[in-house]
């Protein structure tokens, strides 16, 4: 790995090419709050690509928001929601910040 202009490249062992992180986030709202235990799992599995996490309950409706903001590769975020897309009464949306936008170190 190594820092270049701001971002976090990776080096691929086999293929020998770049894979950029970049900073993106993925909205989840649980339809239902039993599925909590579910999420927390699966978002577990991708600790060090997670920055931030927000959660916020609604008890009046038993529906609940978590924002989670990562540093990743678009496979990794693609990993993430699509795990996280195939568990019932989720709805997930993501929204990754293109490279030329995103020029800033995270410590």
């Amino acid at each position: 790995m190594r820092l270049t202009g701001g971002f976090l490249l990776i080096f691929k062992p086999k293929g020998g090419f770049l894979m950029e992180k970049r900073i993106g986030t993925i909205i989840i709202l649980l339809h239902d709050t039993a599925q909590a235990g579910v999420v927390n799992q699966i978002l577990s599995e991708f600790c060090n690509s997670i920055i931030g996490r927000q959660g916020l309950p609604s008890r009046v409706h038993n529906k609940s928001i978590i924002s989670v903001i990562l540093e990743a590769t678009t496979d990794e975020f693609g990993a993430l929601s699509g795990k996280l897309g195939r568990i019932k009464d989720i709805s997930v949306k993501s929204a990754v910040f293109p490279s030329s936008v995103a020029e800033f170190k995270i410590v």
